[in-house]
This record gives C-alpha cells, structure tokens and sequence, in this order.
C-alpha cells in the first residue's frame, strides 16, 4: 500500500502543480463559473493521486493473481517469492538486424518508442506480459524517471460499443472504474491532458471484424491526440494490418522460451504437488526438458500454454505425443481425469452432469460448442449467451443435460472456459480450434465441403491457419481432397492455359513482393478477394505462406516498398529481359517448378486410386 501511494503521489505530482497554476489563473476569470469550484476540487484530487489510490491498489490485487492450466484449481501469485511468472523478452527488426529487446521493465520498451504493437502467436503470454508490466509499473513507479498510472485494457471488451461510435477514452475508463477508481467520469478527460498515463490494451486479435479497423483507428488517433501517454498493444500476428493500420505504431515481436526459460517456468508450475510420487514425476519432467524434451518437441515446449499442456499430459502419461492434434488429445484428457491433489490422497474431482453425459457425449457437446463459436467469431460470451449456446448444441445433438450443471464442468473440472467478470472466455483459442476441427472432421463429405466453403468465404486464411492444419492432422487425405482438389484442378487448368505456367503460379500463391534494402525481399501472399485456388494452396502447406528471396538484382530499383504484380508491370520501367529476369529469379527462389509437379503428381494418385477402387479385386490392394 505504501508503495502505491508513494507511485500515485509523485505520478501526478508535477502534474498537479500545472493544474493547480491553471485553476488559479481561471480564479480571476471565472469566479462566477457555477463549475469552477467542482473543477478545481478535481484538480488537486489528480495534484494529491487520492483518486488513483484505491484504483492501483485493487488492480494490483486482481492481475497478481492468476489461474493457469497447469496450476488450476489454484490460484498463483504472478509476482513476488512463489511468483509464477517468467520474464521474456520481445524482439525488435530494423532491416535485416534484429535484437532483442529485455521486458524486465516497460522502461526498456519505452526507450524504444511509445506506441508498440507486440505480436505473438496464441499461447506465447502476451497477457501475462501485459499484466507483469502492469505490475512492474506499480510496483516501481515511484522510482522510476517517468511516472506513469498504468491501465490494463482488454480490447475484446470493445464489443459492447457500438460500430461507428467506438469510444477508446470510454473503454479506458470503463477499466479503471472496475477497480474502483476515484475519479469521476466528468474529471477524465481533465486527467487525460494532466497525467501520464501507460495503456496496456491486450488482444486486438480478440476484436470482432466488423469493430477491427475502427478500433484501430480510434487507437491509433487516441495516441496521437495525447502524446504524452505510452501505448503498448498486444495482438496475434496478422499477414498485413492494411484494414487494422498501425502506421505510427514500432512492430515488435514475443520471444519463444528459451531452454533456460521453459525449464524455469517448468519448475515454477510443478511446485504445488505435495504427494512424493507427483513431486518425483513433476521433478522427472524438469529434468527431461532441461535434458532433450525441450529440443524434441521445441515447437511446444518454447509456448507457455503448451509448455503447461506438456506437463499435464506428462504428469498423466510420463510421455508426450509428436504429432500435434494427439498432443491436444492427450492434453484434454488430462484435464478431463485430473485429480485433486491438496489432500494427501488422490480423488476424482465429482462432475455435476457425469450421470447425463460420459466422456464421448461431454467432448462431443463441447466440440459442437466450439464448433459453431469458431464460425461465428464469436470468443467470449455473457453467462446468458454461452448457457443458450450450449443447449442449443445439447439440442442438435440430442443430448439431455442440465446447461448450467455442463457449464460448471466445462469451468472447474476440464477447464476449457474460464469466467472473468461476468464474461466466460475460452482458457485459450487453441482450444476452440481444436475441437473446432475435431466436430468438422466428423462430418459428412457433403457437409464438410459445405463448412469448408463457408470459412473460406470468412476472409484471410492466415486466421485460420491452426484450425486447416489441425483438421489436416486429423482426417489427411479425406480433408485435401474436400479442401483443395477442386481447387487444385482449376488452377492447373488455369495454369497450363497460360502463357507461362509457373509465373501464372507464381502470381495466384504471392500477391505481392515486399523490398526490404539492398539485399533481402520477402514474396508475401495477399488475398484481395475470395479466390478458391489460392486459398487451396494456403491451406496445403499449412503455414504461412512468404518466401525470402535474396540478392535479387532489382532491389535497388524498386525500393523499400510493397509492390503488387500490377505495380511492377506498370509502375517501373522495366525491360523486357529484366522483367523475364526477375519473374525467373522469383519462380527459383519460391520452388514453383517442385510445387507444380507436386500438385500435379497428388492428383495423379487420387485420380488413380479411385480408378482401382472401381475394380472388382480393390480389396486386393487394402
């Protein structure tokens, strides 16, 4: 409490003399002002910091206790002696340099810029990192050179606004009044101008679509108007923010866990077993990371979430799985049977609906759940909207259960959802992805297709990159061939009709070529409108789709800039013998040849085995 009021007062302290400076000067001006005693009372409340007190002090309390998958039923403090947080770090590019960059101190973020867009993929604690920074801020703010009232800000909480009338100042302190801050409504805008403020606004990649890019602007013109304040926004990496602009924003990066990190955190989420044979096991899976488990399966083990998953399924397992969806198979059904261990005996946590439902009937239930949110884009949800959602799922599937008595498992037994507030939010998106594709590859091939042909229509594939390749994990061939044959038969067609084959391809997969100096280019895919050929190819290779081209003899021509294909026809003075080669340095360089002929060859051997199913001896062959 101390240090609180210690931050508080000096924050505003030199903030509060211009203030009071300027409500003496409007003494002589405005003493018939019916408002001007109210204003100048609001003045010296910011001068004093008694309205930020009360506001720290609770905000401190709620974002130092945090619940995690590996940790649950239990609260953990994220900071302090038994702190389970782990510092990382964020990555700075400038050309081809990159550098990382300590987030020990949000000091050593600011030196870089004020407005920062760190991005990070699902699971990699962004959220953490906001709310430490949060911490941190608070906790040294009264030392440190520039004083700043931080607010953590969750931007889906944007969605209660309304399009076209999106209000940041309004979600700002809509926050702040969470926790029980002093301030009255009418003296915000006065602290805006007189106060320092450090807005930590976490997951724009939680903000619908149809709210995306106001949202943006409003942030973006927000930091503007006020430069004063430090902006740090956190949000998935998106393949271009050409709807989401964040011009005067520095892009920056999260960092993966490091070997010394995971093992870290490891041991920091293992601490709780109190029975010798859990303490041995989680002391074993410590050693097996610290050991090769972290190299093995460095994609999981470099991700805080996954690293937790990791755990649990080793806990229940002494293994872990290479094949990702068995990965988040095993790491449910470790959360489906996990026992309570705060006693020295082991029981099984009672599910209030295990009488209605088994497992089978619970996963499916809740993989419809997900299925249809994930379609929806819908990721959080009042108590009223999540328990309608989920009888209409227990509906479809014709299941009897109590929705409220499912809610309750879903939340204190497997711990897919998580209540914040009067929100209910998924522990994590990649579970909804997940069981998103689990419900779709029980689907009919007519049906499927159906689905596949809807999320497409949706909009970048890159949003839904992990949903593809978990579906692909799951079904295979069954999945390529709903996906991606009629799309690959077109654009072969196309292809082979076109003057130059492998440029034409060239031109479908990349839609643009980013120049970057001297040396170095990335070809970049950019989906301007719904092509089913070209969203087939990102679906096939299941990642994001840029290739680095380097020594290309053009850059200096061209410039730092992106270039659209229509750009470079018709914007530079291109010969004919450099256009011929460039387009042949980036067919090479983006392997078109190598992906022409794999594509051909794959439907060769649908088509082939097809034919054989159609002989009388097929079985011969199985």
């Amino acid at each position: 409490m101390e240090i609180v009021t210690a931050f508080a007062g000096k924050a505003v302290r030199e903030a509060g003399k211009a203030a009071v400076s300027a409500a003496g000067e409007a003494v002589g001006n405005a003493v018939t002002d019916t408002g001007f005693i109210d204003a100048l009372l609001g003045k010296l409340s910011l001068h004093l910091g008694d309205c930020f007190h009360r506001y720290l002090r609770n905000a401190e309390k709620d974002y130092n206790e945090v619940r995690t998958l590996a940790t649950e039923p239990e609260l953990r403090a994220m900071t302090g002696d038994d702190g389970i947080y782990v510092e990382v770090g964020v990555s700075l590019t400038k050309g081809r340099e990159e550098r990382e960059i300590s987030a020990s101190a949000v000091e050593n973020l600011l030196k870089v810029s004020k407005r920062i867009l760190i991005e990070g993929s699902g699971g990699m604690g962004k959220s953490m990192l906001m709310k430490y920074l949060f911490l941190d801020t608070v906790r040294r703010g009264a030392y440190m050179r520039e004083q700043y009232i931080p607010v953590f800000l969750e931007l889906r909480r944007v969605r209660g606004q309304t399009p076209g009338k999106v209000s940041i100042p309004e979600l700002v302190y809509f926050c702040m009044e969470n926790h029980g801050v002093k301030l009255p409504r009418k003296h915000f805008p006065e602290s805006l101008k007189s106060v320092r403020y450090l807005f930590l606004m976490d997951g724009f990649d939680e903000v619908k679509e149809e709210l995306s890019a106001e949202v943006a602007e409003k942030i973006q013109d927000f930091s503007t108007r006020y430069p004063q304040h430090a902006f740090i926004v956190t949000s998935r990496p998106a393949n271009d923010y050409e709807h989401a602009p964040f011009e005067n924003f520095t892009k920056m990066k999260s960092l993966p866990l490091n070997k010394r990190q995971a093992a870290l955190l490891a041991r920091k989420i293992s601490k709780p077993w109190k029975d010798a044979d859990s303490r041995e096991k989680a002391a074993e899976f410590c050693r097996q990371l610290e050991a090769d488990l972290y190299e093995k399966h460095k994609s999981f083990a470099e991700n805080p979430l996954l690293l937790s998953m990791m755990f649990l399924t080793f806990m229940r397992n002494s293994s872990i799985p290479d094949h990702e969806a068995e990965f988040y198979k095993e790491s449910y059904d470790a959360l489906y049977s996990k026992h309570d261990t705060h006693d020295k005996g082991h029981y099984e946590r009672e599910f209030q609906c295990r009488g209605a439902l088994g497992k089978e009937e619970f996963t499916r239930l809740f993989a419809r759940f997900c299925f249809v949110s994930y379609l929806d884009e819908k990721y959080d949800f009042t108590e009223e909207e999540i328990l309608d959602r989920l009888r209409d799922s227990a509906k479809r599937l014709k299941l009897q259960v109590d929705a409220e008595k499912y809610l309750s498992d879903l939340r204190k037994i497997v711990c897919m959802i998580v209540r914040d507030g009067n929100t209910y939010q998924f522990a994590h998106r990649s579970f909804q992805e997940y069981f998103a594709a689990v419900y779709t590859a029980g689907l009919e091939d007519s049906d499927q297709k159906r689905v596949l042909e809807t999320v497409m229509e949706q909009g970048a594939v890159s949003d839904k990159s992990a949903y593809y390749r978990l579906l692909f994990q799951l079904e295979g061939e069954r999945f390529a061939v709903n996906a991606l044959e009629d799309g690959f038969r077109k654009l072969l067609r196309k292809a082979e009709r076109s003057e130059n084959p492998d440029v034409f391809l060239l031109k479908r997969i990349f839609g643009a070529i980013y120049f970057h100096g001297m040396d170095l280019a990335t070809l970049g895919w950019t989906q301007t409108s719904i092509e089913e050929e070209l969203t087939a190819i990102c679906v096939l290779i299941g990642k994001d789709i840029r290739c680095q081209i380097a020594n290309c003899a053009f850059v200096e021509k061209l410039g730092n800039n992106l270039y659209y294909w229509d750009h470079i026809d018709t914007t530079f003075r291109l010969t004919d013998e450099e256009r011929q080669s460039l387009y042949a340095h980036l067919v090479r360089e983006a392997h078109i040849p190598e992906f022409r002929a794999e594509m051909r060859q794959w439907l060769d051997e649908l088509d082939n085995k097809r034919k054989s199913g159609k002989r009388k001896d097929f079985y011969k062959a199985l």
